[in-house]
């Protein structure tokens, strides 16, 4: 299995985001050092398109055998670009039967909670997908209101049924996150994606699961990652 770390250049809510200053690193390097430690992994590629974010990646440990080509807009999905990624590293060398992505605006994962996931990955059989999931803070999904485009003082619940219930009757739910996301290397270059029909969640903790895209985001996950990730 190898690990993938997605880093394309030029973003534009947080400016440099995936190199950006986290903690006394860039930001990716805590992406880079968690999936090395991890202990599971052939090899830990980054796939970008900036020359600034492949040397910073090398400097930490990952392998950038090539810069992005194509997938390198604001519109492209992640699973297109990993499977260009895998397209194009399987005419360089030899590529393993799984990959597993991780995203580098979540630096708050642990390498423990990576190496679980690739173990509970491969105990589930060929075919399948495996993707990190946490159980949301402060309110319950289902209570989710839609505003009129017209008129952004009207509202309406998009679930009527749930609306009317409490929060300890609407059962437990959980909402994705770019933490940790596996799949057969097959897979992702046939759809193009990580979620296949089901897929398997992984539940991490909240704070794992913080997904840096914002500068309100960007200062949050600072603040928490002062303790948690100096702890370790």
């Amino acid at each position: 299995m190898i690990a993938l770390i997605p880093a394309r250049g030029g973003s534009k809510r947080v400016p440099n985001k995936n190199i950006v200053e986290f903690c006394g690193l860039p930001l990716i390097a805590w992406t880079i050092q968690a999936a090395l430690k991890a202990e599971r992994f052939d090899e830990v590629y980054v796939d970008t398109d900036d020359e600034e974010i492949a040397e910073i990646a090398r400097r930490y440990g990952a392998n950038v055998p090539f810069l992005r080509a194509i997938c390198a807009d604001d519109h492209s999905t992640v699973g297109q670009a990993a499977s260009v990624f895998l397209e194009r590293l399987n005419d360089i060398e030899e590529n393993r039967s799984a990959v597993c992505l991780l995203m580098a605006n979540c630096p708050l994962r642990k390498a423990s909670t990576i190496a679980r996931s690739v173990e509970v990955f491969e105990g589930l059989g060929s075919g399948q997908t495996l993707i990190s999931v946490y159980e949301p803070l402060f309110s319950h999904p289902n209570w989710t209101i839609r505003r009129e485009s017209n008129d952004p003082y009207r509202s309406t619940f998009a679930d009527a049924e749930s609306s009317i219930k409490r929060s300890q009757d609407l059962g437990q739910v959980y909402m994705p996150t770019g933490s940790v996301w596996i799949a057969d290397r097959e897979f992702v270059v046939d759809s193009q994606s990580f979620y296949s029909t089901p897929f398997f969640s992984f539940p991490i903790s909240w704070i794992e699961a913080i997904d840096i895209d914002t500068l309100e985001e960007l200062e949050v996950a600072r603040h928490i990652g002062r303790s948690t990730l100096m702890a370790r």
